[in-house]
């Protein structure tokens, strides 16, 4: 990791007193949200493909506000997961996650939206 971020240091230059024009909101590229080729099995996190869309779309916003900042090379996806795959981050991952957060997030959830009355038409 600290090659790569001394790389993009070497590789990235706004000089001296230039403010960077920071988004007010964060405008993701297009085809991260649509490409499930660019996100994990998850589903909550990009993959290095991913990371890859994210880095180009900072590279563009990084451009515009002035600095100088190397072509970001596109990452190729990884091969889409099977059934069998999903099926097992599921039982490795995916259940024991909900087992944990169930009565903490969800049971709380409902009750506030059953308290609220949102629930009956």
């Amino acid at each position: 990791m600290s090659t790569r971020l001394a790389a993009l240091g070497d590789s990235t230059s706004c000089g001296e007193g230039v403010g960077l024009r920071v988004p007010s909101r964060l405008t993701w590229p297009a085809r991260l949200a649509v490409a499930a080729s660019a996100w994990d099995i998850d589903r909550v996190h990009p993959n290095a493909a991913g990371h890859g869309l994210i880095a180009q779309a900072a590279a563009v916003v990084l451009r515009e506000s002035g600095c100088r900042v190397a072509d970001v090379a596109p990452v190729p996806p990884p091969p889409t997961p099977g059934r069998r795959q999903e099926a097992q981050w599921l039982l490795r991952h995916g259940m024991p996650w909900l087992t944990r957060h169930l009565p903490q997030v969800v049971l709380p959830a409902t009750a506030a939206v059953a308290r609220s009355g949102r629930l009956c038409g």
